[in-house]
């Protein structure tokens, strides 16, 4: 956490600006991910910020080991939902 204090940091609302969503966006961002990818984020006194680097990590493009697992994970998921209704 000291890394994050001293490291530039963005609010939710900083955060939905720069990257031109709503500030709900953002939070889902936080909050579940998107892609099987999580935005980082922290909290002080009640507000929750965002740094720049988990920023810039987030925004990425995601490595191609990455995407392999998230796909192959995706299809096993479904696949046991198929199985679960008998199609």
């Amino acid at each position: 956490m000291i890394t994050e204090l001293k490291e530039t940091r963005y609010s939710v609302n900083q955060v939905a600006s720069a990257c031109e969503v709503h500030s709900a966006t953002v939070w889902r961002w936080i909050q579940r991910g998107v892609r099987g990818r999580k935005l980082a984020s922290f909290r002080i006194g009640g507000r929750t910020y965002v740094t720049a680097t988990a920023l810039q990590q987030f925004m990425e493009p995601p490595e191609e080991s990455e995407r392999e697992n998230n796909s192959s994970t995706a299809a096993t998921e479904a696949g046991r939902e198929l199985d679960s209704l008998g199609i």
